[in-house]
């Protein structure tokens, strides 16, 4: 049970979830001020202790605190016999500093949140999404209004749970094959591997660990969800100098979790924003790996290599667009280019790395597991 009149300092509670230092940085002054923070991931994945311990920056304060659902914060003034939007307009004539829901289901309790929000209240609210950018877009998909949103949202949290190795009998490995190059490691890297023994009851790990991601509201990332910019874009912006779920995990690949648990946090459930960024980010080698990964014909992959090539140089003409109005301007500067290369090709290597439900996405997940 959490109590919010003692025990250890709130950085440290944060950081005993085994986020980052700089993370907890971070993070530490979005709680201050009013506005939204979303916690995101997948069931299971502890959203709702995160939460808790989120409320631990209010210990000792006098800030009136009001949950929602089945969140252990003893001292709070505790809503129950409804949910959802009733929930938090419940909560909001209790007159509280701050809201904690252990769950947005839907788009009325998407848009009760974002207006308690509006109003000065913190609003914490957890939410079934793979990862940061993707909570934005469940958000946007519940018609929560643009300006809203960008106004309110004061950071995203993304986390997975993976299993933690063994620290008395894990061993290591040399990173080989496509496996290490889609997820960044050089061809004998040394990473980690599980091998069991008596203290983890021959299973190789030892309890789980956090991965996360967290997207901080700045001016930029207001524009562009104000903006409706695409996804890749905010993600491109929101990570570029901030550890992704991919990168956080590449870390503990070093000595805490294994080459698979990392490919697992990294590809598992991957959006097409993330492929995407995956594919920006990629050397040669990576680029081979990515593309054989989502099973595509191999006489496609020099036109799959001159349509990254082209996208990179609009993204680095700077700007952002909505989706559909990017694609087409990719499209039109690759032709442009390379006026003997098929349409339909183009257009077939677009919708397998880009459609958010398409086959690519299936293919990375299994790969993936069969790892």
């Amino acid at each position: 049970m959490l109590r919010l009149d003692g025990g250890e300092r709130p950085e440290q509670a944060l950081q005993a979830t085994r986020m980052s230092r700089a993370l907890v940085d971070a993070l530490l002054p979005a709680l201050r001020g009013g506005g939204l923070m979303l916690v995101a991931g997948p069931a299971g994945s502890g959203r709702s202790t995160t939460i808790a311990t989120l409320l631990r920056h209010f210990a000792g304060s006098t800030r009136h605190i009001a949950t929602i659902g089945t969140l252990p914060v003893e001292g709070a003034t505790r809503i129950e016999g409804c949910v959802g939007a009733a929930a938090v307009r419940a909560a909001l004539e209790q007159d509280p500093d701050v809201i904690a829901l252990d769950g947005l289901d839907g788009r009325e309790a998407a848009a009760a949140a974002a207006e308690a929000a509006e109003s000065g209240h913190l609003v914490l609210a957890a939410l079934d999404a793979p990862d940061a950018v993707s909570a934005i877009r469940r958000m946007r998909d519940w018609r929560v209004e643009p300006f809203r949103l960008a106004s309110t949202i004061a950071a995203v949290l993304a986390q997975r749970l993976v299993q933690r190795l063994c620290a008395e009998c894990r061993r290591p490995v040399q990173a080989q094959g496509s496996i290490s190059a889609l997820l960044g490691f050089d061809s004998g890297a040394i990473v980690f591997a599980p091998t069991g023994c008596e203290s983890c009851n021959g299973t190789g790990f030892a309890g789980e660990t956090g991965v996360f991601e967290a997207i901080v509201a700045d001016g930029a990332i207001r524009r562009l969800i104000n903006d409706g910019g695409d996804e890749a874009i905010l993600a491109r912006h929101a990570f570029l100098r901030a550890p992704n779920l991919g990168s956080a995990a590449r870390a503990l690949a070093r000595g805490q979790i294994s080459l698979f648990e990392h490919a697992l946090a990294e590809l598992a459930g991957t959006p097409h924003h993330r492929a995407w960024l995956m594919v920006h980010d990629a050397g040669p080698l990576g680029l081979k790996a990515i593309y054989d990964r989502a099973g595509m014909p191999p006489r496609l992959f020099q036109a799959f290599r001159a349509g990254v090539d082209t996208w990179r140089a609009l993204q680095a003409e700077g700007g952002h667009m909505q989706g559909d109005l990017f694609r087409q301007r990719m499209l039109e500067r690759f032709l442009s280019q390379r006026p003997d290369a098929p349409r339909d090709d183009l257009a077939y290597l677009l919708e397998r790395l880009d459609a958010p439900l398409g086959a690519a996405r299936r293919d990375v997940m299994d790969a993936a597991n069969a790892a």
